[in-house]
């Protein structure tokens, strides 16, 4: 059983690829960020998991935090990372409305976005863009399908239907759209979000953030911008 694990910059489709993988034949997932790299090696985990799960061709795990922990998990012959990028902005006017400052949000928009660009070439790291994967989801899920060994595109079919309860270690006991503030309404939306069509959400920063806001985004991460995003007009939209 191979591992895969799923992180990135928090609001930048983690759940949404998760809930991909959970709803595949042949995967099993963990419905809760476990942050278990923190605490302990790939090789404990595994054999965690292990002693709980088997007749599966691939384990995901999704907590976007273990960004931080490649070295860990590129070291380790079973186990790979897929991460997920999405531009500053959306990132940023979601994580606001989550509570944090825009000032909060750019700090970790930018240390998990370092975080594993030494890694972006690594043959067990496979790095993808959230534009492209809610505009161009039938090309990067054969990608990915083709990859990981897993029909993802049928996952996805299946996923919204699902009617499992995610992240409920984290205190989520329901389905719901909601406005998404406060952790019990954030969870709530969350659950309710994995389970929608692949769709562009990008655009709500409009809404969110103010002129200067969105300025100071686009300047502290101009470096992330003109790296991944030199194809679309963020600055002008800004």
């Amino acid at each position: 059983m191979r591992f895969l694990f799923i992180c990135g910059c928090g609001h930048s489709g983690t759940s949404l690829m998760l809930g991909i993988f959970a709803n595949s034949s042949n995967v099993a997932v963990t419905r809760d960020e476990t942050f278990a790299l923190s605490k302990l090696s790939v090789e404990k985990f595994m054999d965690s998991v292990k002693k709980q799960v088997s007749g599966k061709t691939l384990f995901v795990e999704k907590t976007p935090r273990h960004v931080h922990y490649l070295e860990k998990i590129c070291a380790n012959t079973e186990s790979e990372a897929l991460i997920l990028l999405r531009n500053p902005l959306d990132v940023v006017a979601s994580l606001k409305k989550r509570g944090f400052t825009v000032e909060q949000s750019i700090s970790r928009y930018i240390n998990d976005n370092v975080a594993w660009q030494r890694y972006a070439k690594h043959p067990k790291v496979k790095v993808i863009r959230y534009e492209d994967l809610v505009d161009s989801s039938k090309n990067i899920l054969a990608d990915l399908t083709q990859r990981y060994g897993v029909d993802l595109e049928a996952g996805d079919l299946k996923r919204q239907e699902d009617s499992r309860l995610y992240f409920k270690g984290q205190g989520a006991t329901r389905i719901e759209k909601t406005d998404g503030k406060g952790e019990a309404a954030h969870l709530a939306l969350r659950n309710y979000q994995i389970r929608q069509k692949l769709q562009n959400m990008n655009g709500e920063w409009k809404n969110r953030l103010t002129q200067d806001e969105s300025q100071m985004v686009m300047e502290w991460c101009a470096p992330a911008v003109q790296k991944f995003y030199s194809d679309l007009d963020l600055a002008a939209a800004a």
